[in-house]
């Protein structure tokens, strides 16, 4: 990308002050948590499907979100849209219609 990133507090940013590479920091995270999510979703009651998005996927896109939220016009965060997408339909929607692509637009 732009050559030499610096990580302050959970946030990433290169020389440029291009946020590009907290985008795809972030990104790497919510795909992270989106697998953890899949892997509990099964042993836990649906009722708390929400509190769980809230503290393993929500709380690190939220996080300094008034810092690097400039990104958000850029079509970079279209990625975190569809990742965004993604954990949402593994953890609220039909599980067995998603991994079947062909029964499913998603």
């Amino acid at each position: 990308s732009s050559g030499i990133n610096a990580e302050y507090g959970g946030i990433v940013i290169d020389n440029k002050l291009n946020w590009e590479p907290h985008v795809d920091y972030i990104r790497k995270k919510l795909r992270s948590m989106t697998g953890a999510i899949c892997r509990i979703r099964h042993s836990m009651p649906a009722d708390l499907y929400l509190k769980i998005y809230s503290a393993l996927f929500e709380s690190h896109l939220s996080y300094g979100i008034s810092v690097w939220g400039v990104a958000i016009k850029e079509r970079s965060n279209d990625r975190l849209f569809i990742t965004q997408k993604h954990c949402i339909r593994v953890l609220f929607g039909n599980f067995d219609a998603y991994g079947n692509k062909q029964s499913t637009c998603a």
